[in-house]
């Protein structure tokens, strides 16, 4: 009986459905920001390091690297084919 009672008076007076508390989402978020958890979501802001720019302009100089290697081994092969089939080449003689 005091369990009902308990209920009834944490109930709304407006006879609206009692608000539940914020879901945890704290295991669902990377780790190293910071979480906010405001009226009805959560709020989840990023912390940028020096150690992050340095990953992210790492990773572009590879690519770019990569891309270079794949566009001199493309132009050696038509450069190579184009010997083999004796097609006059700008800058080797005949």
């Amino acid at each position: 009986m005091a369990t009902i009672a308990a209920t009834a008076s944490t109930a709304p007076a407006s006879g609206a459905a009692p608000r539940s508390a914020p879901a945890d989402h704290s295991s669902a978020l990377p780790a190293g920001g910071d979480l906010e958890i405001e009226e009805d979501y959560v709020v989840y802001r990023p912390r940028l390091t020096v150690a992050d720019g340095f990953r992210f302009g790492c990773g572009f100089m590879t690519a770019v690297a990569a891309f270079y290697l794949v566009v001199l081994i493309a132009l050696t092969l038509v450069y190579l084919i184009a010997v083999i089939l004796r097609l006059p080449v700008p800058g080797v003689p005949s």
